[in-house]
């Protein structure tokens, strides 16, 4: 497996982990006050519409080899992002991760 195919796999590994605690994550808005459940669904919300980036530049990273360290430096980027606002729903939340 090229060094590709390995990030592709990594990444798309850690992208369903993320997807899988944002699901966790809005189990527990069921039980918030009306007010506080609508901002926090708004962050799933953005949350969710990482995930489905982060899918779409893999998918063109697996189509088109051309801009392989950008496209590379961009997925990385993105996930940081998704991470990052994971943890503080989190911690909102109450959790720990």
């Amino acid at each position: 497996m090229d060094e590709r195919a390995e990030f592709i796999d990594r990444i798309r590994s850690e992208r369903n982990k993320c997807s899988e605690e944002v699901r966790r994550l809005q189990e527990r808005a069921i039980a918030m006050s009306a007010k506080a459940r609508l901002s926090y669904e708004e962050q799933l919300a953005d949350l969710q519409r990482g995930c489905s980036a982060v899918d779409r530049e893999l998918d063109d990273l697996e189509r088109d080899r051309s801009n392989w360290e950008g496209a590379k430096e961009r997925v990385q980027a993105m996930m940081k992002e998704l991470k990052t606002g994971i943890e503080k729903l989190r911690s909102r939340s109450g959790e720990s991760g």
